[in-house]
């Protein structure tokens, strides 16, 4: 384990390998890593391997992985975590037949970057996301690149954008969602470009 401050990081395996030369660990079989800011676990990480280099404060993890941070729950075959001098994460990416699921927000693509700072998350490669309104009903967006900004509340889909809600079937080159103010809930739909909306038959 490794402890910075008031967080710590602590790894678990079958095999565990220390290069002194490139301060790289590496972790093999049945892998787990635990980080924990004070008594609180932040984040849980799974997979089959795990590679940290302290150096550059880069961890990769590769196959079955899945990882836990807060109330989000992520599986992928591979995902590399980025953090800074002090542990506080700055980048996430899943590569690889990812998925993840936050309470009533569920999205999955080939590619995910989550940018703490921004608090953004960029979804490439035949990304479809399935968000549950507050009236209990499905809006699912299909497009080959999504964007959600959890600052702005903004969401943009661009390339093949396909929209599903309710008696409503949508479809266009791009949608961006602007959210209620109050509730900062989906609330409007912009379809942009040459856009096709049908309601049952009409």
């Amino acid at each position: 384990y490794e402890i910075k401050n008031n967080k710590k990081r602590e790894v678990k395996a079958n095999i565990l390998k220390f290069s002194l030369l490139n301060k790289v660990i590496k972790a093999e079989g049945d892998t787990q890593t635990i980080i924990t800011e004070g008594k609180t676990p932040v984040a849980v990480i799974n997979a089959d391997e795990q590679e940290y280099n302290v150096n550059t404060n880069i961890m990769t993890a590769t196959g079955s992985v899945a990882i836990k941070y807060k109330d989000i729950n992520a599986y992928t075959d591979k995902a590399v975590i980025h953090t800074d001098n002090k542990g506080d994460l700055r980048k996430i990416e899943l590569i690889g037949r990812a998925r993840i699921d936050q309470s009533k927000h569920h999205a999955t693509a080939h590619h995910f970057i989550y940018e703490a700072d921004k608090e953004q998350m960029t979804a490439m490669g035949d990304a479809v996301t399935t968000t549950v309104l507050e009236n209990g009903k499905e809006f699912v967006l299909k497009a080959n690149y999504q964007q959600y900004n959890r600052k702005q509340g903004i969401f943009i889909g661009n390339g093949n954008v396909r929209a599903w809600y309710d008696t409503y079937y949508a479809k266009g080159p791009k949608v961006v969602c602007y959210p209620d103010k109050v509730t900062n809930k989906p609330q409007e739909v912009f379809m942009i470009g040459r856009s096709t909306i049908k309601e049952n038959e009409k």
